[in-house]
């Protein structure tokens, strides 16, 4: 049994080469410059089906930010 299944146009992403750049690209339209709105982010996410894909996603993002790199320490239970 064959299943079809028509996808409006308008909800595709037309994709070069770079998927992971295709995906950001017309998810975060002009990221770099937005950057400092504060709401800029609050509306906006990308769903993968893997970890290992959203890792794919958050480095590249994090690569197009400028400036250098922080970690921050936490913990998940307070220290007595």
């Amino acid at each position: 049994m064959d299943i079809s299944l028509h996808i409006p146009p308008d909800l595709l992403i037309q994709s070069s080469d770079n998927h992971v750049q295709s995906i950001v690209d017309s998810t975060y339209l002009n990221m770099l410059d937005s950057m400092t709105d504060i709401s800029y982010f609050q509306d906006k996410a990308i769903l993968a089906p893997r970890n290992s894909i959203v890792d794919q996603i958050n480095d590249y993002m994090l690569d197009l930010m400028p400036g250098e790199e922080k970690t921050y320490l936490s913990y998940d239970i307070p220290l007595t």
